[in-house]
């Protein structure tokens, strides 16, 4: 029996991202181990360079955008201290097992709409489970960086450019307290963007987020596309 499109579109969407996955591992392991030799020199807070000469290779597994991956990487330590992995610095890892663009869609995910449903659509369009604890966890640890630069990067493309993006078609059959309660919420997206830019405060980017979000709410309790059963003669 022949798959109908639909079959065929999630197995193309399952083996294309497995292949980009196996095509990122290939280019993760060309990269080598990041041996440095035989000992590592490392600079301590205190001005002292100290060498580093106990050599072990251990490997970890970040999960990116087409699936886990695993890295070995060689570390150096010595008594009393905690290993260092060069390659860990070059590739710039995570300390979490979830790589960075992961987070950030986290993240993003987690502005657009209730937790719940964002990790959902995380998860159906991209591939990526992650637990509601951790995700709170990744935005939590974003807010407390106190990156307005990128606090203003994810706001901005939820402004009121985002509106533009509503096929004209279904923007006429929307009701006009939709539309109204929705320019609002892209207005207020285009207004932390701006004042995260210009204030580089994070606590009142935050406060803005919680009254935005509590308008996603009202948006998401008040309108929703129910089914309706249509009876077949």
């Amino acid at each position: 029996m022949r798959l109908a499109l639909s079959g065929v579109e999630s197995e193309t969407e399952l083996r294309g991202r497995e292949l980009l996955r196996l095509q990122l591992q290939a280019h993760l392991d060309r990269r080598g181990t990041g041996d440095c030799g035989p000992a590592l020199r490392v600079e301590w807070g205190d001005g002292r360079s100290v060498l580093y000469t106990h050599k072990r290779l251990r490997t970890r597994s970040v999960v990116t955008l087409f699936g886990c991956v695993s890295i070995t990487r060689m570390g150096y330590g010595r008594p009393g201290r905690g290993a260092v992995y060069p390659l860990d610095v070059e590739l710039q890892l995570p300390a979490r097992r979830f790589s960075y663009e992961v987070q950030r869609r986290v993240v993003k995910a987690a502005v657009l709409g209730p937790f719940d449903e964002a990790l959902q659509v995380l998860a159906d369009t991209a591939g990526i489970r992650v637990s509601k604890r951790t995700a709170e966890q990744i935005v939590l640890e974003a807010a407390d960086r106190g990156d307005a630069a990128a606090i203003a990067k994810i706001a901005r493309p939820l402004g009121i450019a985002a509106a533009h993006n509503v096929p004209a078609g279904l923007a006429a059959k929307l009701p006009l307290e939709f539309k109204t309660l929705g320019h609002g919420v892209h207005d207020d997206f285009d207004r932390i963007a701006m004042d995260a830019e210009a204030m580089d405060d994070v606590r009142l980017s935050l406060r803005q987020l919680g009254e935005t979000m509590k308008k996603c709410v009202a948006c998401h309790a008040t309108y929703q596309i129910a089914a309706t059963p249509v009876a077949v003669r």
